[in-house]
């Protein structure tokens, strides 16, 4: 050890412990929906036939899409693209 060395964790990835105390607060607030808005989805699940969990894996590409659509110039480029040879 040199001077100064206080026997700590090494800072080669700065901000790691952070970051996963950040991930894991959202996880857990992730968890937290209010059964009102589980019982919404799952009636909108079952009027368009599906289970549960394929209503929210379609939501959740739904959501995917229409972020990178906004975010990713590209993405939105390409998309534009396939709508276009559509018409």
């Amino acid at each position: 050890m040199s001077i100064g060395h206080n026997g700590g964790p090494p800072l080669d990835d700065r901000g790691y412990a952070y970051r996963l105390f950040l991930w894991k607060k959202a996880k857990k607030e992730l968890k937290k929906v209010p059964i009102e808005v589980v019982r919404f989805r799952m009636k909108c699940a079952e009027m368009e036939g599906l289970t549960y969990q394929e209503y929210m894996q379609r939501q959740k590409d739904e959501d995917e899409r229409k972020y990178r659509l906004r975010v990713d110039p590209v993405y939105r480029r390409r998309s534009l693209e396939c709508k276009d040879s559509d018409r």
